[in-house]
């Protein structure tokens, strides 16, 4: 299961069991309403929705995957037209038991969206072409891709990670030229073989990507130190090739990052969490030189765990984050987390839940349209999609 799929579903089962601190994988200020959407799998199973994508207020697509009665997670693919949400056909990949879980999805017409993830121990990819899904082969074995964006029909930067023969993930980066998806080196900056703390794997991991042109991309993730401790990564393209970019951690807390949105190559917001008392919401800028942490709240008691998971900015001075909060270890409640950018301070914008347990983990916010955030909750460790509106 991907990164960004496990953190929900980890945070949302956690706070189901007994509230504990889930796993770092893990229009602004609107009104925000669930809309119903629909769910795919058995009663007793769950449905979950990872990415969201919008090109207009008609069109958004989403991307997920649902257990089935087979034992396997299939992908799980819906579109939004503006007033419901319908289940969009997709490709039967391997057997009843096979896990593929799609885990990014990038639109840039009604008529060209690419969707990336896993399924098995492979990398996933599948092109929507306005009337159906089809598979697109992804090289490399051992691959997971986490996040995709695209900057038209021919053009897609997909990342992620491989895991080597030592077990040691390093970051990936693919590209799309319109046929076919090939491997673009990549930097790693924690150690090559495994860390000294605990003897364990080294992982360098990307998990989102944002280009606003064809010619700059901002990449983002996490990776572990030589001492064993998980950190943010950020790394950028210039047109020719990928290089690491400092980013702000926590001092000595585990620091990570989520997704992120660019406007411009001088523009850029991300997300994510940082351990404290519990995982607390973290959020970064970069100005077109460096990335700085901005102040960020939490909904959840202090010692407990808000993560915000995706970010969709129209502007500089116009983003949505969202993600989960934990609310009551006692109770076993968990919220869905929004908040908002005005260009100056991020706050906190209520929104709905659906069950004692919801969390986000998309969204997608298109000009002159209302963002569309995506996710799942659980009832009595069975749950399905959440799709919200604002």
């Amino acid at each position: 299961m991907p990164k960004s799929a496990i953190a929900l579903a980890s945070l949302l089962i956690g706070l189901v069991l007994a509230g504990t601190s889930p796993p770092v994988a893990m229009a602004a200020g609107g009104v925000w309403s669930v809309r119903p959407s629909p769910n795919v799998g058995p009663p007793t199973a769950d449905d979950i929705l990872s990415s969201v994508s919008c090109v207009s207020a008609t069109f958004c697509a989403t991307a997920g995957d649902y257990a089935n009665s087979g034992h396997g997670y299939p992908t799980l693919f819906e579109r939004w037209d503006g007033h419901k949400w319908s289940v969009m056909p997709g490709p039967t990949l391997g057997s009843a038991s096979t896990d593929s879980f799609a885990s990014g999805v990038s639109c840039v017409s009604t008529r060209s969206c690419m969707v990336v993830g896993m399924t098995g121990d492979h990398g996933l990819a599948e092109h929507w072409d306005g009337t159906k899904w089809s598979v697109v082969p992804v090289p490399g074995s051992e691959v997971d891709l986490n996040g995709v964006d695209c900057t038209g029909p021919e053009a897609c930067v997909a990342v992620g990670d491989q895991t080597s023969k030592t077990e040691n993930s390093r970051s990936l980066i693919e590209t799309w030229d319109g046929t076919k998806w090939s491997i673009v080196a990549s930097p790693n900056p924690g150690p090559a073989a495994q860390y000294a703390y605990s003897a364990g794997p080294a992982h360098d991991i990307l998990e989102s990507v944002s280009c606003p042109s064809p010619t700059w991309c901002a990449a983002l993730g996490v990776y572990i130190t030589p001492a064993g401790v998980t950190k943010t990564l950020a790394e950028q393209w210039d047109g020719k090739t990928w290089s690491i970019e400092p980013s702000a951690d926590k001092p000595s807390a585990t620091t990570a990052f989520m997704a992120v949105s660019c406007t411009s190559a001088r523009s850029c917001v991300a997300v994510g969490d940082f351990e404290s008392t519990g995982y607390d919401t973290l959020t970064e800028s970069w100005d077109g030189a460096k990335w700085s942490i901005v102040a960020s709240p939490d909904k959840g008691p202090v010692d407990l765990d808000d993560d915000l998971a995706a970010v969709s900015c129209l502007s500089p001075q116009s983003c949505v984050a969202v993600g989960a909060a934990a609310e009551s270890p006692a109770g076993g409640r968990g919220e869905t987390l929004v908040e908002s950018w005005n260009g100056a301070a991020w706050s906190l914008v209520p929104s709905p839940d659906k069950g004692p347990v919801s969390g986000l983990s998309g969204v997608s916010c298109a000009p002159s349209a209302p963002c569309v955030a995506v996710g799942s909750y659980l009832i009595a460790h069975h749950g399905g999609t959440l799709t919200e509106v604002s």
